[in-house]
């Protein structure tokens, strides 16, 4: 099995792991349009490579100013099959080729239930498996009431990230991470991709798992 980044030209290649085809589409589109911002970069996209085949592939997220990812964003093995030796490889020999030492940390944030994550079982199996715990757990509120008109306020000024910086953004995060709020047992932290002036967060997907990585 071969671990290694994917070049440029086999994008197309590398959207077309899963055997669904409108979700290939959307992959494919999803990842032009994460290179182009710069939150995702050709060289943190890794294939499991089997006798010439793709069997499984892996993602990384992060912040363009950040010069390292901070975020597993996608990971795909085969669930029915080796999935615990295949995404261990991926994982451990990505994150080596990455420069990642003892001590650096990766996130994996993991909705539940979420359409996409059709192996939610294996999944965290998988990630405690290789060292990842569980960090916290939220909930995600989700509006859809586009009828009704919503009264404007002064007390309240939305900017996006293109308009606040990474900066502001990282150093926000990083305060209501240490400052968290909780309510009935979960912990709420502020991480959404809008600045919200002079309080307010909307909630993170359902769960965050981090390890300390040691490669």
């Amino acid at each position: 099995m071969v671990i290694r980044p994917i070049g440029r030209e086999e994008l197309a290649a590398f959207a077309s792991l899963s055997d669904r085809i409108d979700a290939n589409k959307r992959f494919l589109s999803y990842l032009t349009n994460m290179w182009a911002s710069g939150y995702i970069r050709p060289e943190w996209c890794f294939v499991a490579e089997s006798a010439g085949k793709f069997i499984g592939r892996i993602v990384y997220w992060s912040l363009p100013s950040l010069l390292k990812p901070v975020i597993v964003d996608i990971l795909e093995v085969p669930w029915s099959e080796n999935y615990i030796e295949v995404g261990t490889n991926l994982l451990q020999q990505s994150l080596a080729q990455l420069h990642f030492q003892s001590g650096d940390s990766i996130d994996y944030e993991l909705d539940s239930p979420s359409s996409d994550f059709t192996s939610l079982h294996k999944r965290i199996e998988l990630f405690e498996h290789f060292g990842f715990s569980l960090s916290r757990e939220t909930i995600r509120f989700e509006w859809k009431d586009i009828q009704t008109e919503i009264a404007s306020s002064n007390r309240l000024m939305f900017r996006s990230l293109d308009q606040v910086g990474d900066d502001a953004f990282i150093r926000l995060r990083r305060k209501a991470e240490g400052r968290g709020q909780r309510a009935e047992g979960i912990n709420y932290v502020f991480d959404s991709a809008f600045w919200l002036e002079p309080t307010g967060y909307k909630t993170p997907p359902s769960t965050r798992w981090i390890q300390s990585v040691g490669v």
